[in-house]
């Protein structure tokens, strides 16, 4: 707990399933978060929060052009996920090649020192 009226509680969402949740409240978010489909009328009317989040989701996902703003932001994100690992192989690699040449001119170093001495 942040202080007395603010908590953050970071959960996994595919391990959800491994707890047991004590808190209903929270259950239910997380269960609207993974699939907002997924709750019934009866959690939607206990919940007027997430009775509102699904009254909003419902008018994004019906509107065209918000659906393909956030298709196209997925699509940001992923390609822009993908560029970063790609980068990070590439560059890696590039690390792993420098080192070998450089204990390869080490080496050689060495053992010219070596054959002069």
């Amino acid at each position: 707990m942040l202080t007395e009226n603010l908590e953050i509680v970071i959960i996994e969402l595919p391990k959800m399933k491994k707890y047991k949740i004590k808190n209903k409240k929270l259950e239910s978010w997380l269960k609207f978060i993974k699939n907002p489909n997924s709750l019934g009328a009866k959690e939607l009317d206990e919940n007027k929060e997430i009775q509102k989040a699904k009254e909003e989701y419902d008018k994004v996902m019906a509107d065209d052009h918000e659906r393909d703003l956030i298709r196209l932001r997925e699509k940001y994100w992923l390609d822009y996920n993908s560029m970063k690992n790609a980068s990070y192989k590439s560059g890696k690699e590039d690390g792993i090649e420098e080192r070998n040449k450089t204990a390869e001119l080490r080496n050689g170093i060495k053992q010219r020192n070596e054959a002069t001495e």
